[in-house]
């Protein structure tokens, strides 16, 4: 994984993450959106694994720390809605067990 400079979280996505019961999952697809395209810009159109050109249909967002690591349990801090934790990054070949992210997470 290449280093990332973060940028500010889009305006949408720093007003939804202060809503009661906010989640990823849940997140409203502008808002989804407007993350996805901060995301892209920030990373000049690079997947953050695979260093592939990302095109905005094949894109997706990925927690850097897993949700199922990182949310709250167990004395974890919870970062599914940290933006530091998200990243854009290529669907790869998704559904397959070697798909852009699997590969990157074996190591």
């Amino acid at each position: 994984m290449r280093w990332i400079k973060k940028n500010k979280p889009p305006a949408s996505f720093e007003t939804y993450i202060r809503a009661e019961f906010a989640s990823f999952d849940a997140m409203d697809k502008e808002v989804k959106d407007e993350l996805r395209n901060a995301l892209l810009a920030e990373q000049f159109g690079i997947c953050a694994y695979c260093q592939q050109r990302l095109r905005i249909r094949f894109i997706k967002i990925e927690h850097h720390c897993e949700q199922s690591i990182c949310n709250g349990t167990d004395g974890t801090k919870d970062r599914r809605l940290d933006y530091s934790n998200l990243f854009a990054v290529c669907k790869g070949n998704e559904g397959l067990k070697d798909n852009c992210t699997v590969i990157v997470r074996r190591r």
